[in-house]
């Protein structure tokens, strides 16, 4: 009985010993590494972070030595990320990757206290890499850049040589890293402690067709002039024409931009190789530089308004001319009126320009995107009035002859024309018609020069003293400038 009391003291004795000798040896556990550094905990003895020593370090010690430690890896890690015919190499500084520094010293206070008969050896701890790999596929994006193959749009030119041809560039497709893919393999490599991955690629399509550069580019309108005739075929003002229908041709509009005849062909003069040929100043036909242009603008307003694009200046001539309906003109001159329109349509446009000097003819084509809403625009005009016949007046001019009369400017009859667009579907059936213009052409008040002996009866009612060199300015204000 004696000998189990000393056996039971024994081993009560024991067991405290044993608890006493474990509690010295446990370690205060942090569940907070802030906590942990305002409480200035240790490392304990005989502990390696990543092969780093860090024992007796204070906690803040400690995660320094595991930065220092982790900054010098990543700028050492190289990792290549290749295809079948390229390669990078990407540096670990360069990517989103973290260390739980501080998960792990918290787990390294938790270490009990080194006992060298117990755990003579190390206490060896390693931390846990942390990849962001939405973030790392954001920096692979350019980082792998040189591996990708871009795809080509289609692209279509316009040729002048060959009378308003297009020639195409069909599209080709590219290849990309596929970045979900890398960025998975690239995680992996990083914590595995490989230092090489295969990119897998992906297709990359264009983002323009051979059919939609050749849907952009028809045949949308076209118009045709003719200069036949005595009066309009002569030589310097076909070479008016040519030139500037040679200077239009090919004009390109990318979408809401606007097209500036003068500005396009500059000033008419003979510096800029133009040469005299009839237009119209002071109401009356007269030899100047550039004369047979407004042919052009006015071949190209027909065109433009058949494609429906929006047309922001335009003037009509003093009066209607025969090569084009009444209503359908646009008249330029430098310095004077202009011609301009926008390309309001959802793709680029192109002016083509043609001159055929046998067939003596002038053809503008307006080429873009057809409309969905409509087939073709085709275009009329009539006369709806006429204006007051305003007369002819008579001036003595005493350098005249005994007995002349001349006339220097005929009188015309003002008339009011409407021009009205007509849209067809396929089958040419009028879909909708819309006025486009109203013109007034003003009348045109006719003036005579006269002998100071001539008997007419006209001198006696309106008669003015005219002398030689001096000039009649009513009309200069009254028509706004040469028109060509």
């Amino acid at each position: 009985m004696l000998k189990n009391k000393r056996r039971n003291l024994y081993f009560v004795s024991f067991m405290l010993i044993l608890c006493v000798i474990l509690s010295a040896c446990q370690k205060k556990e942090y569940q907070d590494i802030n906590a942990a550094i305002a409480d200035n905990a240790k490392i304990g003895e005989n502990v390696f972070i990543d092969d780093v020593e860090v024992s007796g370090l204070s906690v803040q010690e400690t995660l320094d030595a595991l930065k220092r430690k982790h900054t010098k890896e990543l700028k050492e890690m190289s990792i290549t990320v290749k295809t079948d015919s390229k390669k990078v190499n990407v540096t670990g500084d360069k990517l989103p990757v973290t260390f739980a520094d501080e998960e792990i010293v918290l787990e390294a206070l938790k270490l009990s206290k080194y006992c060298p008969g117990n755990n003579s050896e190390g206490r060896q701890l390693y931390t846990n890499k942390i990849v962001d790999e939405k973030e790392l596929e954001k920096v692979l994006s350019v980082l792998t850049a040189p591996l990708n193959k871009g795809s080509l749009d289609a692209q279509a030119s316009y040729d002048k040589s060959a009378e308003g041809s297009f020639s195409y560039t069909e599209e080709q497709c590219g290849e990309c890293v596929d970045l979900v893919d890398a960025a998975k393999q690239l995680s992996a490599c990083i914590n595995e402690g490989r230092n090489e991955i295969q990119a897998k690629m992906k297709a990359v399509n264009p983002k323009y067709t051979l059919s939609d550069a050749q849907n952009d580019n028809m045949l949308i309108s076209e118009f045709t002039t003719s200069f036949a005739g005595e009066t309009y075929s002569r030589a310097n003002r076909v070479h008016n024409i040519q030139k500037a229908a040679s200077l239009i041709d090919g004009v390109r509009l990318d979408v809401d931009e606007e097209f500036d005849m003068n500005k396009i062909l500059g000033d008419r003069n003979r510096a800029n190789g133009w040469k005299e040929a009839t237009g119209i100043r002071d109401g009356k036909y007269v030899e100047e530089y550039g004369g047979g242009v407004c042919q052009v603008s006015t071949t190209l307003y027909n065109a433009v308004l058949m494609a429906d694009l929006e047309v922001t200046d335009r003037s009509h001539h003093s009066w209607p001319l025969g090569y084009i309906d009444v209503g359908r003109d646009a008249t330029i001159s430098t310095g004077g009126p202009n011609f301009k329109f926008k390309n309001n349509s959802d793709v680029p446009i192109t002016v083509s320009a043609i001159t055929d000097t046998e067939k003596k003819a002038v053809t503008v084509r307006i080429y873009g995107r057809k409309s969905k809403e409509f087939a073709s625009i085709t275009l009329t005009s009539k006369k709806t009035g006429t204006l007051d016949d305003l007369g002819d007046e008579i001036v003595v001019d005493k350098s005249l002859p005994s007995g002349k009369k001349e006339v220097e400017r005929e009188k015309r009859i003002g008339v009011v024309a409407k021009t009205y667009k007509e849209y067809r579907d396929e089958k040419g059936q009028i879909i909708r018609k819309e006025e486009v213009t109203t013109d007034k052409y003003r009348s045109v008040k006719g003036l005579i020069r006269v002998a100071s002996d001539v008997n007419d009866d006209a001198v006696a009612t309106s008669t003015t003293q005219y002398e030689e060199g001096s000039t009649l300015h009513e009309w200069s204000d009254y028509f706004s400038n040469f028109e060509e």
